[in-house]
């Protein structure tokens, strides 16, 4: 029987000490939604997959590039608030812009892209609708209140590309996922943070010097035209990176190994049916592979 949900006036905020960021601060909102069981399974999932078996330190997880990415879109539309007072930016935008990153990637499944590869060769899935299904059940499954039209808000956020309805205030919709040029806080932490731990391969670029010089010009979220270079050395590493790390022939060699063995185990273990349902989701981590190795063994002697 699981136990009642405590209040959310008994969360409060919480402080981190982020290799990328430094000292983060986490609203009481995303710590109570951080501190369940559906977004903690996020520290089961490796943000490069397969790729620590080539670059050794690239061991960090979902979880952390989360809160990195929900800690800088907060950011972002604080610092545009101050900027900007005439567009009326409520807390009630802040605190949902902030949920929308730190819950954008729980849809993700085993070493990440890999799975999503090699499912949808077979079996349609997409870990952004995962990412709705996992928020509609954590928001269940924990109790928590959250308006119904705040959570439908939160996804459309997440998706980043359905915003046509809205008459005003679209720019939201480029913090998160922006999908009108792909500039926006989850590659700012995702390239940081990814570079940081395969050894600075990539070049570097200062995502902090682009929040400070955005404002909100014609209902997009602009930048100052000083930082054209800062702009282009943003995909200038996400070129290097996918040239030296996220494409790296070893690492593809290793995604091709290990969705075989997931071809092989899938009549087992049922992995398709898993994605059918976010409860049993929940359950899909990384794991899966040692699951997959030593299956046969525990088969052969019980």
């Amino acid at each position: 029987v699981q136990k009642p949900r405590a209040h959310m006036n008994n969360f409060h905020s919480k402080t981190f000490n982020d290799p990328i960021h430094g000292q983060i601060s986490m609203p009481a909102h995303c710590v109570e939604i951080f501190d369940t069981p559906q977004f903690q399974r996020l520290r089961e999932l490796k943000q490069l997959g397969v790729t620590h078996l080539v670059f050794t330190g690239a061991t960090h997880t979902r979880f952390e590039h989360s809160l990195g990415v929900s800690y800088l879109a907060g950011e972002m539309i604080r610092g545009i608030r101050k900027k900007q007072p005439e567009l009326d930016i409520s807390d009630r935008d802040v605190k949902l812009i902030e949920i929308a990153g730190l819950c954008h990637d729980l849809g993700h499944g085993p070493f990440s892209h890999s799975f999503e590869k090699w499912i949808n060769k077979d079996h349609y899935f997409h870990h952004e609708d995962m990412s709705k299904k996992m928020l509609d059940y954590l928001i269940d499954d924990n109790a928590i209140n959250i308006d119904t039209d705040d959570v439908h808000f939160i996804k459309e956020l997440i998706s980043g590309d359905d915003y046509s309805k809205y008459n005003e205030n679209q720019w939201m919709f480029q913090i998160v996922a922006n999908y009108k040029n792909s500039v926006d806080v989850d590659k700012f932490d995702y390239l940081s943070r990814d570079n940081y731990y395969v050894g600075n391969v990539g070049t570097s670029f200062d995502g902090w010097r682009l929040m400070n010089l955005s404002r909100v010009v014609g209902d997009n979220i602009c930048y100052h035209e000083k930082q054209t270079y800062n702009l282009y050395q943003l995909f200038s590493t996400r070129y290097s990176l996918f040239k030296t790390v996220y494409s790296h022939k070893v690492g593809n060699a290793i995604e091709c190994m290990i969705g075989d063995a997931f071809k092989l185990a899938n009549p087992y273990l049922n992995i398709y049916e898993m994605t059918e349902s976010a409860e049993r989701y929940q359950h899909l981590t990384d794991g899966i592979l040692r699951v997959c190795i030593t299956f046969p063994v525990y088969h052969k002697y019980n």
